[in-house]
């Protein structure tokens, strides 16, 4: 995902602040793309910031401003000066876009700008902030060189041109958000690798089977002793198998009626991927939940929408204070290799139940307590 900022804008100051925790959190990698608001304002016939243009509406930001950075617990002061030239610290900031430590000298900047009232244009508080993020001074000498002023002005015109008009905005493959409160529904979008997903209602359940299953499996693995083994076995799978749809769809309603929860991942209006997880307890203890049903379409394979969805799932059953996560999966090499690369291992005890209703299945459980805490 790219971040697009602009130093002297508002709402970018605590995006900043709160975006990488949020993608850390997410899986997602971000880019971050300062670029600069007045060439674009000018195209737009303005030679202010809209917040001085439009009074109103400037009282109303600022105040919404400075409730946002109190929720957020971040440090405010409005600028005495708005808005403030931030084209030497652009001009840093795209020179080193993607040098690991561009994103402390960012915030570093916001913080003196809106935490501190500090000139953002001088020399010395651009150096300063270089010092915060452990970079010498003499870094500033960048901002003279012709190919950095070029960088930042074609950054610019590539900001034009994929239609940003203000910031902070966040590109996802070729959708546009706009403003700190689209940050989430950015991130959503990128964690489910570009695709829009939502939950599903109980009158959309049988849009699980227009998954296209197709696949060409050319070995499994069988349970031998207790241990996962691989043999050679051909299929090739055209489609769901003929009564499936007829055989699972109660068992997904009756699911559904015990608040289970359906995310599905869609492309425009067709549905590449769902992912389910039931809300009945299961094993001894009574702390496991199961991933009744995780599809990914064929022509949406190897994206990393499945583990988008795994980890969905896994994460709202944390929410619902599961330890485990029981799945019982086709026993293809690819479809196992998938659930032990998110950590699945052998169940211990395969569920009776579950077992005696797929037998062939490879019957898994994922640990949820190593890498979260449980509320339960």
């Amino acid at each position: 995902m790219e971040f697009w900022f602009e130093f002297a804008s508002t709402y970018s100051y605590p995006c900043a602040l709160r975006i990488e925790a949020l993608a850390r959190e997410a899986g997602v990698a971000v880019a971050w793309r300062p670029f600069l608001l007045g060439p674009i304002f000018g195209a737009q016939g303005w030679n202010d910031s809209p917040f001085n243009i439009y009074p109103e509406k400037g009282r109303y930001m600022w105040r919404d401003l400075e409730r946002t950075c109190a929720e957020l617990r971040l440090p405010f002061r409005r600028p005495s000066q708005f808005p403030r030239n931030g084209l030497l610290a652009a001009r840093i900031a795209c020179a080193f876009q993607d040098e690991p430590w561009a994103p402390d000298f960012v915030r570093e900047v916001y913080r003196a700008n809106f935490a501190r009232d500090r000139d953002i244009a001088s020399p010395d508080e651009v150096g300063a902030a270089l010092e915060a993020a452990g970079q010498p001074r003499a870094l500033l000498a960048h901002a003279e060189l012709p190919d950095v002023k070029a960088k930042l002005r074609a950054q610019t015109e590539r900001a034009r041109e994929l239609g940003i008009f203000g910031a902070p905005s966040f590109v996802v493959g070729s959708e546009l958000y706009w403003g700190n409160d689209r940050l989430e529904a950015a991130l959503d979008r990128a964690r489910n690798g570009g695709f829009s997903g939502r939950r599903l209602g109980r009158d959309e359940i049988s849009r699980v089977w227009e998954i296209d299953r197709g696949e060409r499996i050319e070995r499994v693995y069988r349970v031998v002793e207790g241990e996962l083994v691989r043999a050679n076995e051909r299929h090739d799978v055209k489609g769901w198998p003929p009564g499936e749809a007829e055989k699972y769809g109660p068992i997904l309603e009756a699911c559904w009626e015990r608040g289970g929860f359906f995310y599905a991942l869609f492309d425009g209006g067709e549905i590449v991927g769902v992912v389910v997880l039931d809300n009945r307890w299961l094993g001894e203890a009574r702390d496991q939940l199961q991933l009744e049903f995780l599809h990914v379409s064929r022509r949406a394979r190897d994206k990393g929408l499945g583990r988008a969805l795994f980890a969905r799932a896994a994460g709202v059953a944390r929410e619902r204070g599961a330890r485990r996560l029981y799945v019982s999966a086709t026993p293809s090499e690819h479809t196992i290799d998938f659930y032990r690369a998110q950590g699945c291992r052998l169940a211990a005890k395969p569920d009776p139940e579950l077992f005696a209703l797929e037998p062939e299945d490879i019957h898994l459980e994922c640990d949820l307590v190593s890498s979260a805490h449980v509320r339960r």
